[in-house]
């Protein structure tokens, strides 16, 4: 099984991290990431805070997420 999608997402909101940086509601606007990793690496670089990481699998029952501290 492979992951879908790897994306940051904003405890509080629910919203997705955009490609501009912005918080975007939707998935399809989300910005998408290669790997666990990258998304981290944008995390601290950004200095983003209350945020984790999602693992998105095609079945919704194996997704992941990961805090971000």
């Amino acid at each position: 099984m492979d992951v879908w999608v790897i994306l940051v997402r904003q405890k509080e909101s629910l919203e997705f991290l955009s490609q501009e940086g912005l918080w975007v509601g939707s998935v399809v606007d989300a910005r998408r990431f290669g790997t666990t990793w990258e998304a981290r690496l944008a995390c601290r670089t950004a200095c983003l805070s209350g945020v984790e990481i999602i693992m998105r699998f095609r079945s919704p029952r194996y997704d992941i997420v990961i805090e971000v501290d």
